[in-house]
């Protein structure tokens, strides 16, 4: 799975995913100027298939938004995170999709 930013993240944000695609195995890329589809060929360049892009509310993280390799929303989870120095901690909230 290729793990990327909404357009603008904070510094939270990208280090979220960065630390998020270390957990999981996945590849993580920062969005900048990439429409839906540039993403999806970024993720097919690197053999990955599927999508999830990390938005944030006032510089947090606070969704994860999984796409098929066709750009079909999958599922979305809302989530409260915090960053500390050494640790990630993830708090589920609520699961739409």
């Amino acid at each position: 799975m290729l793990i990327s930013t909404s357009r603008k993240p904070s510094q939270k944000t990208r280090k979220f995913c960065k630390n998020l695609a270390r957990a999981t195995g996945s590849s993580s890329v920062n969005r900048g100027k990439m429409n839906m589809r540039e993403l999806l060929l970024k993720a097919l360049e690197l053999d990955e298939y599927n999508l999830a892009i990390v938005n944030e509310i006032k510089g947090n993280p606070s969704r994860i938004s999984f796409y098929s390799n066709k750009g079909e929303i999958l599922l979305t989870i809302l989530i409260g995170v915090t960053l500390d120095n050494e640790k990630l901690n993830i708090a589920p909230s609520k699961r739409s999709g």
